[in-house]
């Protein structure tokens, strides 16, 4: 058996995803319902809130990660 995650993939396994009420996504093409323009308007400003908090969010995880490093840990992903 090889230890390699990619490689011990079962392909006839179920999705691993469930939604949170048990029921099973069985059709990729269900009802959404429509983002009208006040939607639009508070997605707007909620991104413009918290734009620029990206570059500090940023440098706290290359920080965070550097820490990491040095005390011997490896910052690879799971």
């Amino acid at each position: 058996m090889s230890t390699d995650p990619i490689l011990d993939t079962d392909t006839d396994a179920e999705p691993a995803f469930e939604p949170c009420d048990g029921e099973r996504v069985s059709d990729t093409t269900s009802s959404v319902a429509a983002v009208t323009e006040s939607d639009g308007f508070e997605a707007d400003n909620r991104l413009r809130e918290l734009t620029p908090l990206v570059p500090y969010l940023e440098e706290k995880l290359a920080s965070t990660r550097r820490e990491a490093v040095q005390q011997g840990y490896s910052t690879a992903p799971l």
